[in-house]
């Protein structure tokens, strides 16, 4: 049998190589058949295990993280995109506009604007 893991409790252990030595023995055949049988297989016993604990949301940028302490401090919406909006003083109003309500990260961003026809 492969090594295991070393953190893996020894009481499991044992209890999965009995698991997997009574499926060998009574669908090894089947197993042997075909190449992809033993990732079928796996990954059907990967789904009935419980899933990792997730973090909820999206991850935060440091400029978000930034805003949001900000915020939190009192500071105002305008010196928040200031200080959290790369070259925000430079930009012209509409630009201003779409980096204001567009989330940081998201697929709607300036570059997969159209450039003409802007409304301002």
């Amino acid at each position: 049998m492969p090594s295991a893991k070393p953190d893996l409790p020894p009481e499991l252990r044992q209890r999965l190589q009995r698991f997997a030595e009574g499926v060998a023995k009574d669908f090894g055949p089947w197993l042997a058949a075909a190449p992809g049988r033993r990732d079928q297989l796996a990954a059907f016993l990967r789904a009935l295990l419980p899933a990792y604990p997730a973090r909820r949301g999206r991850k935060r940028t440091m400029a978000v993280a930034q805003a949001i302490e900000l915020r939190q401090q009192g500071v105002a919406w305008q010196q928040v995109f200031l200080r959290c909006i790369h070259n925000y003083s430079a930009m012209d109003s509409f630009e201003r506009k779409v980096r204001r309500q567009s989330p940081p990260g998201s697929a709607r961003c300036l570059e997969t604007l159209p450039r003409g026809g802007r409304r301002g």
